[in-house]
C-alpha cells in the first residue's frame, strides 16, 4: 500500500517506526502531501472560498519535531522539509534551532522551508546564515530564501512600495537601512561570486536600492 492510501490517522505511526527507511519515506510523503495542501489552499484564497485548515493533526507535526532532533542528518533534513506543512510559531520556532545543524544538508532544508512558511519571519538569522555560514551553498540558500520570506504580505510598505519596516518573528522590526546595508556587505566581500550576485538580487527584490531615506 502507497503511503498516498494510507489514512491520516496512521501518519503518527508511520514517522515513529523502528524502521528508519519507513520513516524516512513517510516523512517524503508528509511533505509532498503538505505541498498539496498549500497549493489547495492558496487557490481557495484566490477565489475567496474559506481556508480548510491544515493538512495534518498536531500529533502528526509532533512526530515530524521529533524526527528533527534524529541523530542521522538525513532524517533531520528530510524533517525540516516536511515542516513547511504546518505554517504555525512552533514549527518556526524549532526550525530557527536548527539553523545551526553541524550538517549542511539540514541547514539548506530549513531555509528552504523557511522561504515557504509565513509565520517564520525570520530575516535577522537568515542575514547571520548568510553573513557566517561556512558553506556558500548555505549562505546562497539563506539569502533566497530571505527574498522569499520578504515577499510575503506581512512585509510593511512605505512609498513607491519601499519597506518601511522589516518584521522580524512578530516582535520589533528590522529597520530597511540595516538590511541593505548587511545586503551591501555580502555583495563587496564574500569570497563566493554567486552570493554576491544572490544579495545584489535580494537588495532588488526587496526594493531597498534606492529610497535615500532607508
Amino acid at each position: 500500500m502507497s503511503h498516498e492510501e494510507i489514512s491520516p490517522s496512521d501518519w503518527y505511526t508511520l514517522l515513529r517506526s523502528d524502521d528508519r527507511a519507513q520513516r524516512m519515506e513517510a516523512l517524503t510523503s508528509v511533505g509532498r502531501r503538505g505541498a498539496r495542501w498549500r497549493s489547495h489552499e492558496r487557490a481557495c484564497e484566490t477565489i475567496g472560498l474559506e481556508r480548510t485548515g491544515g493538512a495534518f493533526s498536531s500529533e502528526v507535526r509532533d512526530a515530524v519535531l521529533e524526527a528533527l532532533e534524529d541523530e542521522d542528518p538525513k532524517v533531520r533534513a528530510e524533517a525540516a522539509l516536511a515542516l513547511a506543512a504546518w505554517d504555525d510559531g512552533v514549527v518556526a520556532e524549532a526550525l530557527k534551532e536548527r539553523l545551526t545543524d553541524p550538517d549542511e544538508r539540514v541547514r539548506c532544508a530549513v531555509i528552504q522551508s523557511f522561504g515557504i512558511l509565513t509565520t517564520a519571519q525570520a530575516t535577522e538569522e537568515l542575514l547571520e546564515i548568510a553573513e557566517m555560514d561556512p558553506s556558500p551553498g548555505v549562505r546562497a540558500h539563506a539569502l533566497a530564501a530571505m527574498a522569499a520570506v520578504e515577499g510575503h504580505p506581512e512585509r510593511e510598505t512605505g512609498d513607491r512600495g519601499t519597506p518601511s519596516a522589516i518584521r522580524v518573528g512578530g516582535g520589533p522590526s528590522l529597520g530597511p537601512r540595516r538590511v541593505r546595508d548587511r545586503l551591501n556587505a555580502i555583495e563587496k566581500g564574500d569570497a563566493s561570486s554567486y552570493v554576491r550576485f544572490l544579495a545584489r538580487r535580494a537588495r532588488r527584490e526587496m526594493k531597498l536600492e534606492y529610497r535615500e531615506d532607508a
